[in-house]
Order: C-alpha cells, then sequence, then structure tokens
C-alpha cells in the first residue's frame, strides 16, 4: 500500500513539472525613447493568443501562464510605433514615437497620467516647444488663441502685468472665476495683488499675477481640464476648472545635459487712440491758455505765444498739431530672458536644476515701469525596487515697479487729455519753470505726465518658495500607494506714493495733491497633502480596471498689515512718521481648511470602452459644522468605435465619441457665515471726526454686513459630448464639444431692512448657466521628406444665462456707475449686459432734441444695450517647416460683445477724438431729429426739428457722447490679432559636433505687430482692462495702460 501511494505521489508531482514545463511568466516594462518615461495603458499582446496585460502607472506588466511555445510579444500604445520583441522572462521594451499619429497620454486631476482615448472629457494638452517657441511674456499668454473654450488676455503691456484665464464663460457672480493651477499634482497660488491706495477706477495698480512667475523653460507640457467631470477630484477647488502644470526632470542613465535659453525683445506701444489734428488748445473755439481741451480755433501753423507767463517770460511756438505725441512718448521696452538648466541621471537617480532670470524695462520713460524676475528651481528623484520618491523646491524674486492707471493723476489719462498741438517730449524737463505744476495748467487734474512718472509711483517685492516631496511604493504588481505634499510661500511688501504738489502759480485748488504715502506687507500659506492608492490591473482577457481612492487636506493662511498716511510735511520723504495726521492701520488675516476624500474608477473592455465614475466629498473650515460637507459625484463613457469596428478603419483612423457628466463647487470665503469687528471711527459733520484709538483707549465696530450661519458653496453641474475624428493617419482631425454648464447658489450681497441693524447679508440665490460649442480641427496639407505644413484652427461659441437671481431680485449690479451705465446680471439675459440711459426717441425712432439748443435730450427711461458676451472666438495658426527651417505664426480673433471705455469718454469730452471733427465743428441739426410740442390739453406729438448745434454747445454735444449719452460709453470689443508670428533655424548636428553641442536653434519672433478692431473703435485694445481679472473686468477700462507689440530673438543651445 505503502508502495502505490508512492507511487502516485511521484507521478502527481511530474504532471506537476511538465505543466509548468508549459508556462511561463513574463514581467517587464514598457517605456517611451522621446523622454526614457514609463508609457502608462500600453497593450502587451501574446502574440497569436488571446493573453495580454495593460501596463500600469509605472509602465511595468506582468503575464501570467504564458505557453512556452510563445516566441514573441507585440507591445502598442497610440501615438507610438508598435513593437514585437521575443520573449524573455524580464523585459524592457522602448517604444519610438510615431511621427503618424497624436500623442495621446495626458496629466489629468491628482497629477495622474492617463491614456487620452480613455478620458470621458475634454482635455487640451500644450507641449514645452508650443511654450516657448514664440517668445511670449508668460506661459498663458502662450495658450492665447490656441485651445477652444479657452479666453486669456492680459490687463496691459505694463511689464509684469496680470493675465486673466478663462475656461467657457464666467459661472459666479461675486466668487473667483479663475481655475485652479497646479504644479506637478500640488495646488499653487495665482492671487493678483493692487497696491492699498487704489481702486479700479483711481491710482489703480496692478504687480501681476503669481503664475506668471513660473519659468515657461521648465515646463514640459500644460493640459487644461475645463469640465466639471474633469476637474471634480479637485472639488470645490476648480470649479472653474484646472490647469495641470508638468515640469521638466532629469532622465535615468544619461549624461549630464546642459540647456541655455536666451531671449531679448523690444516692445513698443501697441493699439493707442486716434487723434484729430484739425484743432487745438482751447473751448468754444476761442484760445485759453488753462484748457485741457482740444476745443480752440483752427489750427494753422502760425508762430503764436502760449503757455503762462513766468518771470515775465513766455513761450513761443507754431500752432501745429503734434500728430505723434502720444507715441513718441512712449519708448522702447527691452526684456532679456536667460535661463540654464542642468539635468540628467545615473542608474535609480535622476536630477534637474535650473536658474532663469527676467529684466524688462517697460515702454514708459524713466523707471517707474520696470519687472525684474530671478527664479532656481531643483528637483530630483530616486527610483527603487518597490520606493519611488521624488522632490522639489523652486524660489522666485519678484521686484515691479509700475505706474497707476485710471483716472486723477495717471500718466494714460493725462496723455488723452493733452491739447492737440502741445509737444508731450518737450515736457520731459518737468522741473522747468514752464512745465513745472505750478505753471503748467492743471486746474482740471491734469499735470505734466513726467511729473508723475518721475514723482509718484508703486513698488512691489516678493520671495516665493513653492514645492513638493513625493513618495510612492509599490505595495503589489497592481497596487500602488502615494504620498504627495506640498507648499507655496510667499512674503511680500509694497509702497505707493505720490508727490506733494500744491501749485502757487496760476492753477486753482482742484490740482492740489498734499502728499500720500501708503506701504502694506503680506504674507501667504498653501499647504496641501494627497495620500492616494492606485488599483491597476488587467482582470480578464476583456477587462482592465483601473482605481484611485484619495484623502486629501489644503490649508490656505494669509495675513495683511496696511499703513497710509494722507498729507506730508516734508517733499521727497516718503515715511509714514512724515505726517502730522495719524496713520490710518489696518490688518487681516484668514485661514481655511478643506478635507476632501475623492475616489475614482476606469473600467475598460477591450481598450475600446471605457467607463469612468468618480467622486470627492469636502468638508470646508468656512462653512458651519452643522453642514460643511458637500458631495461632487462624476461619472463618462468614452467609446472608441474604430477599434471596436476595424472596418471603419478603411477610411477612418481613429474615432471616439465620449458622454461625461460632473459637479464641482465653489467654496465660500472665510468669515461670511459670521460678522466681524473693525476699526472704530466717530464721524463729524462740522470737523475731521474721531479715529480710535484715542487717548489710550481703542474701539471697535461691528460691520453693517451679518453673517449668514446658512451659506452653502457654489454648486456646478455640467455635462458635456464630444467627438474626435482622425483621417488619413492622422494628417486630418476635427474633435467637437458641447457642454452645458449650470452653477447654482451664487454668492450674493442683499440688501436687508436695516431695522435689523445691518443692511447687507450674504446668500445662496441665483442660477447661471453656460451653454457651448467647442471645436478643435488639425490638417496637414502637404508633408514630404523635407517639408511639412500644419493647419490648426479652434472655434468656441458660450451662451450664458442668468436663470434666475431669486429672493424677488430683478437684476444685481456687477459694476457700474450711480444713475450712469452699469453692467448687470438680469434674469432671462446674458450674464453681463450693459444698462443705462440713452436717446430719447419718439415712437418712430426719431431723436428728440431740445428746441432750444438742438441737443440730443436724455431717455427717463433705461435701456439695455447689449452684452459683454462674444458672439464667438477663435484661433488660426499655422506651422511650415523646410528642412531645419520653421516658420509658423497664430491668428486670435474674438467677435462681437461690448465694453466700456473711459478712454472714448475722455477724448470725446477734451475734442481729441477724430469724431470730434463732425462737420467740421460748424453748426449742424442733428440728423432725422425731432422736438416735442405740446398742445392746450399737454398732449404730445413731434414736429421737425430746425434747430442747428452751434459753437457754444458743440462740445456739450460731445461731451454727452455725440447725443447717445451713456450707450456711447460702449464700444465693441471685436478684434483679430496676428498673435505671434515666429522664424526658427535649427543647426546640423555635423555642424554643432565639434562645438560640444547637440542642438542650437537661433528664433526670430514677432507679436501683435497687426491688430484689427472695428472702425468704431479706434480708442484702445479690446483686451486691456484695469478693473482685475474676474467678472468686473468685463466692464471695460477706465484709462487704462496700452497693450504692446514686440518683437525679438532667441537663442536654445543644448550641451
Amino acid at each position: 500500500m505503502k508502495r502505490k501511494l508512492m507511487l502516485l505521489l511521484a507521478c502527481l508531482f511530474v504532471g506537476i513539472g511538465l505543466v509548468t514545463a508549459q508556462t511561463q511568466k513574463v514581467t517587464g516594462v514598457v517605456i517611451s525613447e522621446e523622454d526614457g518615461q514609463p508609457v502608462i495603458g500600453a497593450s502587451v499582446l501574446v502574440k497569436g493568443t488571446q493573453i495580454g496585460a495593460i501596463t500600469n502607472v509605472d509602465g511595468d506588466f506582468t503575464l501570467l501562464n504564458v505557453p512556452s511555445s510563445a516566441k514573441t510579444l507585440r507591445v502598442s500604445f497610440v501615438g507610438m510605433q508598435t513593437q514585437e520583441v521575443a520573449i524573455k522572462p524580464n523585459l524592457r521594451v522602448v517604444l519610438k514615437s510615431d511621427a503618424e499619429v497624436l500623442d495621446e497620454v495626458v496629466v489629468t486631476a491628482v497629477g495622474i497620467k492617463r491614456a487620452e482615448k480613455s478620458l470621458a472629457y475634454s482635455a487640451s494638452q500644450v507641449k514645452s516647444e508650443q511654450i516657448t517657441q514664440a517668445g511670449d511674456r508668460s506661459m498663458l499668454d502662450a495658450l492665447s488663441g490656441k485651445i477652444a473654450g479657452v479666453s486669456i488676455s492680459s490687463a496691459s503691456g505694463a511689464a509684469g502685468a496680470s493675465t486673466r484665464v478663462l475656461l467657457r464663460g464666467f459661472s459666479s457672480l461675486n466668487g473667483s472665476n479663475q481655475p485652479l493651477f497646479v504644479i506637478d499634482g500640488v495646488p499653487v497660488n495665482n492671487e493678483t495683488l493692487q497696491n492699498s491706495s487704489g481702486n479700479q477706477l483711481s491710482n489703480n495698480t496692478d504687480f501681476g499675477n503669481g503664475i506668471n512667475d513660473i519659468n515657461p523653460n521648465d515646463i514640459e507640457s500644460m493640459t487644461v481640464l475645463k469640465g466639471a467631470s474633469a476637474a471634480a477630484l479637485y472639488g470645490s477647488r476648480a470649479a472653474n476648472g484646472a490647469i495641470m502644470i508638468t515640469t521638466k526632470k532629469g532622465k535615468s542613465n544619461d549624461k549630464m545635459k546642459i540647456d541655455f535659453v536666451s531671449n531679448t525683445t523690444f516692445s513698443r506701444a501697441g493699439v493707442l487712440p486716434e487723434f484729430q489734428n484739425r484743432y487745438g488748445q482751447g473751448w468754444g473755439f476761442a484760445n485759453s491758455l488753462l484748457e485741457n481741451g482740444s476745443w480752440g480755433p483752427k489750427l494753422d501753423g502760425v508762430e503764436r505765444l502760449w503757455g503762462h507767463i513766468v518771470d515775465g517770460e513766455q513761450l513761443y511756438k507754431p500752432y501745429s498739431a503734434q500728430k505723434n505725441n502720444m507715441k513718441d512718448f512712449y519708448e522702447t521696452g527691452v526684456q532679456t530672458d536667460n535661463s540654464l538648466a542642468i539635468s540628467g541621471g545615473k542608474g535609480k537617480t535622476t536630477y534637474y536644476m535650473s536658474y532663469s532670470n527676467i529684466t524688462d524695462n517697460g515702454i514708459l520713460p524713466g523707471n517707474s515701469d520696470r519687472y525684474r524676475r530671478n527664479a532656481v528651481s531643483l528637483k530630483g528623484s530616486y527610483e527603487g525596487k518597490w520606493l519611488t520618491s521624488s522632490a522639489s523646491l523652486n524660489y522666485i524674486n519678484r521686484n515691479v515697479s509700475t505706474a497707476s492707471s485710471g483716472q486723477g493723476y495717471s500718466v494714460f489719462n493725462n496723455l488723452i487729455q493733452i491739447p492737440r498741438d502741445f509737444s508731450i517730449v518737450d515736457m520731459k524737463d518737468y522741473k522747468n519753470k514752464f512745465y513745472s505744476p505750478d505753471n503748467w495748467y492743471t486746474p482740471y487734474g491734469v499735470i505734466n505726465p513726467y511729473f508723475n512718472l518721475n514723482e509718484d509711483g508703486n513698488k512691489y517685492i516678493e520671495d516665493r518658495i513653492y514645492g513638493s516631496l513625493e513618495l510612492s511604493a509599490k505595495l503589489f504588481e497592481f497596487l500602488t500607494l502615494t504620498w504627495r505634499v506640498g507648499g507655496d510661500l510667499s512674503n511680500y511688501r509694497s509702497k505707493s506714493w505720490r508727490a506733494i504738489m500744491i501749485p502757487d502759480g496760476a492753477n486753482d485748488t482742484e490740482s492740489i495733491e498734499t502728499g500720500y504715502v501708503g506701504e502694506r506687507t503680506g504674507q501667504r500659506r498653501e499647504l496641501n497633502s494627497d495620500v492616494f492608492a492606485n488599483f491597476n490591473k488587467q482582470l480578464s482577457d476583456d477587462f482592465h480596471l483601473n482605481v484611485l481612492l484619495g484623502y486629501n487636506v489644503n490649508e490656505r493662511y494669509k495675513k495683511t498689515l496696511n499703513v497710509s498716511v494722507q498729507g506730508l510735511d516734508l517733499e521727497n520723504f516718503y515715511n509714514i512718521s512724515n505726517s502730522p495726521n495719524p496713520a490710518v492701520k489696518s490688518s487681516a488675516s484668514s485661514l481655511r481648511r478643506l478635507m476632501g476624500v475623492y475616489g475614482q474608477a476606469d473600467l475598460g473592455f477591450r481598450n475600446y470602452l471605457y467607463l469612468n465614475v468618480g467622486a470627492r466629498n469636502d468638508w470646508s473650515s468656512t462653512l458651519p459644522k452643522d453642514h460643511n460637507s458637500f458631495f461632487y459625484p462624476t461619472v463618462g463613457l468614452s467609446f472608441i468605435f474604430t477599434d471596436a469596428f476595424e472596418v471603419l478603419k478603411n477610411f477612418m483612423t481613429y474615432g471616439k465619441v465620449r458622454v461625461s457628466y460632473g459637479q464641482t463647487g465653489n467654496d465660500v470665503e472665510p468669515y461670511m457665515i459670521n460678522g466681524y469687528y473693525s476699526e472704530g471711527t466717530v464721524s463729524n459733520p462740522f470737523g475731521d471726526g474721531l479715529k480710535y484709538p484715542f487717548a489710550g483707549v481703542n474701539a471697535y465696530s461691528y460691520g453693517n454686513i451679518i453673517g449668514n450661519p446658512n451659506l452653502k458653496p457654489e454648486m456646478t453641474k455640467e455635462y458635456e459630448v464630444g467627438l474626435d475624428l482622425r483621417f488619413l493617419q492622422n494628417r486630418l482631425g476635427l474633435d467637437v464639444t458641447f457642454y452645458n454648464r449650470e452653477t447654482t447658489n451664487q454668492i450674493m450681497p442683499v440688501t436687508i431692512s436695516p431695522s435689523s441693524g445691518y443692511t447687507t447679508q450674504y446668500m445662496n440665490l441665483g442660477c447661471i448657466r453656460n451653454r457651448g460649442i467647442e471645436l478643435m480641427a488639425n490638417l496637414v496639407p502637404v508633408r514630404t521628406k523635407d517639408f511639412e505644413w500644419n493647419v490648426n484652427v479652434n472655434w468656441t461659441l458660450n451662451r450664458s444665462k442668468v436663470v434666475r437671481l431669486g429672493n424677488g431680485l430683478e437684476e444685481f449690479n456687477i459694476f457700474g456707475f450711480t444713475n450712469g451705465i452699469s453692467l448687470l446680471a438680469m434674469p432671462g439675459e446674458p450674464l453681463g449686459v450693459f444698462a443705462g440711459y440713452g436717446t430719447q426717441k419718439d415712437d418712430k425712432g426719431n431723436i428728440v432734441v431740445d428746441s432750444k439748443t438742438g441737443l440730443p435730450k436724455q431717455s427717463s427711461t433705461r435701456e439695455i444695450f447689449g452684452s459683454s458676451e462674444y458672439k464667438y472666438m477663435m484661433g488660426v495658426g499655422s506651422e511650415l517647416s523646410y528642412k531645419n527651417f520653421t516658420l509658423g505664426f497664430n491668428f486670435d480673433i474674438r467677435v462681437g460683445g461690448l465694453m466700456y471705455s473711459r478712454t472714448k469718454g475722455t477724448t470725446y469730452f477734451v475734442g481729441n477724438s477724430p469724431q470730434t471733427l463732425f462737420n467740421d465743428r460748424q453748426p449742424f441739426i442733428v440728423p432725422g431729429s425731432v422736438i416735442e410740442v405740446k398742445d392746450a390739453a399737454n398732449n404730445i406729438s413731434y414736429v421737425e426739428n430746425t434747430t442747428p448745434i452751434n459753437h457754444s454747445y458743440y462740445d456739450s454735444y460731445w461731451n454727452n457722447n455725440g447725443g447717445e449719452f451713456d450707450k456711447g460709453d460702449l464700444i465693441d470689443k471685436s478684434y483679430v490679432k496676428l498673435k505671434d508670428i515666429h522664424l526658427s533655424y535649427s543647426f546640423p548636428k555635423q555642424w554643432i559636433a565639434k562645438a560640444y553641442l547637440n542642438s542650437l536653434v537661433l528664433s526670430a519672433y514677432a507679436h501683435n505687430l497687426w491688430v484689427w478692431t472695428p472702425s468704431s473703435n479706434n480708442f484702445v485694445d479690446p483686451t486691456v482692462s484695469n478693473m482685475g481679472l474676474d467678472l468686473e473686468s468685463e466692464f471695460g477700462e477706465f484709462s487704462a495702460s496700452p497693450s504692446i507689440k514686440s518683437f525679438g530673438f532667441s537663442i536654445k543651445a543644448a550641451f
């Protein structure tokens, strides 16, 4: 019996050995030849069988039960050449990029790389070469006009000015509409800081926004996630979408590489107002030495005395137009941008370090317009058998000097009011007795602009550190655990000052400035920590599952201290103590914390059908404890029908349809659920009042805004449907997206009964909807061995609608003037309609005028003039490559929409606009005008007007915008820009090898060389605004600084 049992066991073991010998286990990694990075989602198939696997986030794969008879693996990935390799127990497969297809790996939420074909939402990616090829001033400027659904505009041409980014329109009435910026998986700050003394209308300053400080040469790629489904894993941080920035890093097993980039750019003032050159200084057709208007006599070129008599002397000049007056005032700005990067790796380690320096001397004379930035970046990684680590540390020092914009003594506001016969550049010596504030005309707040540039100023200095640490452990072949922590910390200080200007000559008291100095110091801190697990496994031959589960903590802290004083004792001594008046002090701080859990599951079927389900739950410290939890779900489906039905590939390279739905939120700001105290004051109608602390006693008052303990985050629900088609081996591509986004629980300030002891409370009320279509197309008309021509077109249509405001509100004032033009949110209308009081008309549409003066009458009924929303946006780009030469250009096109222009109104008022030459300023009857007639019974009728507007009222006519009143404040903001044009030459390697160069590229580029605007807008570049970067900026510009045009040269060398 025992002998039989032993024999049976022996046979069993032999059988097992025979079975084992017939199969084998194969493991390996798939990497990209281009950058040495893992290829995620690559298909690995045992040739001649159904055995296969999908590579995980590290590019690894494992195949079990591979027959011993199998000899070949087939490895493929969209955008790369398919490889067939001999089977070995452990493989390292290198895939080459396929020039015939597009790169299809994108960085998504939480910094996870995913195959584009598996995404159920729109994700647009821009590579490093596209960001830096045209020498743009910032990485955001490089995106302008290149991606559908993305609106990017610079606030002005000032050095270091801010850039506004908008994805799929405005969704929030009172909150932020800016997207979330994420660098290497960590959110970073993008706030814009202004000085402490200004506002949108007066003494406005722009020190730039945080994201523009990032060195473009450090960026590997940027991915724009526009929809709620794409950004839902960030919860309430990404209600307006997210822009994922991936920075460069070293490559393992690569020798040290040195990259040097140097750009030199020359800038000039871009779009400037057109001026009339027929009439000079004066008012009412009479010469007046005190006027800032050009309503004087006709210019005749005759030599004449002008200006005030000073010490018995007076200036003498021809009474002629200064045709290039403003253009000659602005200088040529020079920007130099140098960047040096050293990278490499050996074995399991990589490193990357860079230094960059920007010096931008703006277009204003003197030193009032300057931007300096120094940036250092350090990055390294280590990849062990089961543990991978990476770390980055970045330091930025920013130093900005800028001139104020807006009304009052701002440079631009002064320039546009100077009479047409005055030579501005002749006034450069503002200390000359004829051009000093004492004797140069200033009764209406207009001063020598050189005085303002040299004596007033605004300065900002910031030190910023941001970075991250990441540890990733491969617990199993299919399971990875990652901890990522990052921070963004900055300390800044700013100072603004205005010189004492108390004229003792011919000027009156309207021009008095007693002197001012204000200082601000602040701190910003953002800390972010993510812990997430990633499960990635081929469940069967047909199904693949990827699951992400994570926990996030985000903390943001801000603190500011402001102190200022008006009325200085000593000239040119800008110190808070230099005043007999008490300083005005204020401080503020806020701390908020957001905790969230999130999850996402992607189920793939045969590599052509993908189901995506995700969710996030947030707990916010800015909300009441009883209901501070909010849930954001998302679901999507992606179907690559060309892979499902192979027959379609006979005429189509690639076809995909996608549909998704998602929710995100826009969190409330700190301390909105409770009121807060502020420094107390006691007003006195007969004196200066009382400011605390007083006599050692302090006092505080409770604000007029009562907190709302029931506030909720604004909630955005969005669905989108998309179609991606490619033909002719990707030489023709079309991507179309339709989206519908609704944002409810709008947080709005609402007026409440004063009997409550308060005047305002924030409430959740309104609903804003955005619907749109995005189209992106690419075409390669010609492709030969030496020549290739690429064309790219994108088109965006967005239609917003205020669905409701709630609480009986009929309108919400976004921005506007009392009894004047206003930008409103009104139910049933697009978000942002202009309303005001236009011209009175009879029932036939004829203009009603005053019977005595002939001037049009203003209507007593308010009307809507139109919306600030573009009808559509469009970008057209083309690139031609011949051997080592590359020529490219991009157009940025916007059509429709209205904006307010203070520049227009001011040039009308002072008679500098060409429109004021109507009828050569001779008496005229308003065309089609009537006068109102009343009979004995007060019945009103209208008869033809025969009263002309004579010289006495001509300036009044244009002061009322040519009789259009509030409507005349608006301009059409359509434009077409040749955004950039660039030409580059890459030297052949055999030419530069002896110089130890791997590559050398010389480039020339230009920006905004040509700008078209409608004939009705000969005033400003429609993209400029000095009213911030959010919804208020849609109002328009208030004597904003002009845009710029530029050209430059670049050298890129790699050793």
